[in-house]
């Protein structure tokens, strides 16, 4: 019997993908994506390798058919590699800080240190960047990941988060308050949530002292939702870094206040999906409102700006977005 003729089809199978000897589930995204996303989870879990089951002519395998992927696809994959591989680093893990004193200084030590803690293979996963108020602190003793960048001062939280998140390229971006504690594997459970809830775009990890509040456990399951603390920590926030292309930079005009909450209004105007994914954790310090902002908000208009000031422009904002969507 002669060779068949090539075809141009391979065999992609979503259920015999193997990370590392682990199986990922029947999920099945476009070739990309999943080619993407199978790659992202076997680093997150430091496998071997990652092996795709193909197989050349597909006729020959005519029960496998509906899982036959035309190899042009996997052609323009493969040539246009760099735009679907994941960079170096998946996250970049911005930390607004504030070291004016040794207890200040202490709270962002303390979260770095936590971070390089969480999970075994930090070095290769994070880039940190502080951006710091305080003129001559630098955080690169900690770690070779770590790199501080003065803040544009005067203060306003979305815009240090502006500067710090394009001061990297990561896929993933974590928008991060100093006052955080970060447990084990939260990362690693971040990453398995963005697998399982390929449609989710932004993620929020769960500080058992708040969400207990609303009687929502660690362990309970990824919750889609857009309530402010109940689902969307504002110290803690995460996304893949396509986000910004929907929603455009943060909105400055927000200084602390309204932050969560705006940035809550945007995903629910733009329909993107957020869960909150309580197998990742991250304990809040909350009770360091004001002790790591005092000096640099200089003058009461300031100050205004950054609190109650901010609800007219919040109200303005929406109730002229949805009017016009409308």
């Amino acid at each position: 019997m002669s060779r068949p003729e090539f075809d141009r089809q391979t065999a992609i199978h979503p259920r015999e993908i193997g990370i590392g000897g682990r199986l990922i589930g029947n999920c099945f995204l476009d070739a990309a994506r999943f080619i993407e996303e199978m790659v992202k989870y076997a680093s997150v879990i430091n496998a071997d390798g990652t092996f795709i089951e193909t197989h050349p002519y597909s006729e020959l395998f005519p029960s496998d058919s509906e899982n036959m992927l035309e190899l042009s696809k996997l052609e323009q994959i493969i040539k246009n590699l760099d735009r679907y591989m994941i960079p170096t680093k998946l996250m970049d893990i911005v930390i607004v800080s504030y070291a004016k004193d040794d207890y200040c200084k202490s709270l962002t030590e303390n979260c770095i240190k936590s971070i390089l803690k969480s999970e075994n293979y930090a070095e290769k996963l994070f880039n940190i960047i502080a951006v710091e108020s305080e003129h001559g602190v630098k955080w690169e003793y900690l770690s070779d990941i770590v790199h501080t960048f003065e803040a544009p001062l005067p203060y306003g939280y979305h815009k240090f988060l502006n500067f710090g998140r394009k001061q990297g390229n990561s896929q993933f971006v974590a928008l991060c308050n100093n006052d955080l504690e970060f447990k084990a594997k939260w990362f690693t459970n971040i990453m398995k949530a963005s697998v399982m809830e390929s449609d989710a775009i932004s993620f929020s990890p769960i500080c058992p002292m708040t969400q207990s509040i609303y009687k929502i456990y660690e362990h309970s399951g990824n919750i889609e939702g857009y309530e402010i603390r109940k689902h969307i920590s504002g110290w803690c926030i995460i996304h893949r870094r396509e986000i910004y292309n929907i929603i455009g930079d943060l909105d400055e005009r927000f200084h602390h206040w309204f932050c969560d909450n705006d940035y809550s209004m945007e995903l629910q105007y733009h329909g993107l999906k957020h869960i909150l994914v309580t197998d990742s954790i991250v304990i809040h310090h909350d009770k360091n409102i004001g002790k790591t902002t005092e000096r640099v908000i200089t003058d009461k208009n300031q100050m205004y700006d950054m609190t109650s000031g901010s609800l007219p422009i919040f109200q303005e904002k929406w109730r002229n977005k949805w009017r016009n969507k409308i």
